[in-house]
């Protein structure tokens, strides 16, 4: 089965070989499936890959880069949803260690059962309450 490479599938409207090729790129940046368009115009796969690696150097790059961006806002949710689950993981702590403080503090009561220290005066002279 021989393929035409200067005829369109669609048409009988002849293409010249930079027109094709600009047809074919044009499709291809615009995120169409390979196998679709090689179907289009009735080209080998192959030949699809060939010119965008060829005429679109930075198609490999944008590719790599729109992968990374994908990958870092998956992080940045990642790091949110952790951050989130810490904050409540310590919040959930400390309200328990809190309790757990509550219980074992009691008030200071005096030696000699209800009856509060002296007071202390400026100079931490005990002082004489007044009657």
């Amino acid at each position: 089965m021989e393929r035409s490479h200067s005829k369109h599938a669609d048409n009988d409207e002849s293409f010249s070989g930079f027109d094709q090729i600009d047809a074919v790129l044009r499709d291809s940046a615009d995120g169409t499936d390979v196998a679709v368009i090689a179907e289009k115009y009735n080209l080998p796969v192959s030949i699809i890959y060939q010119w965008r690696a060829l005429f679109l150097p930075g198609f490999k790059h944008r590719q790599q880069l729109k992968a990374l961006e994908e990958e870092n806002a998956q992080l940045k949710q990642f790091i949110t949803d952790a951050m989130s689950d810490g904050i409540a993981a310590k919040a959930h702590i400390l309200n328990q260690l809190n309790s757990n403080l509550r219980e074992r503090i009691r008030p200071r009561r005096s030696p000699d059962l209800g009856q509060h220290p002296p007071e202390k005066g400026h100079c931490g002279e005990e002082s004489e309450k007044p009657a």
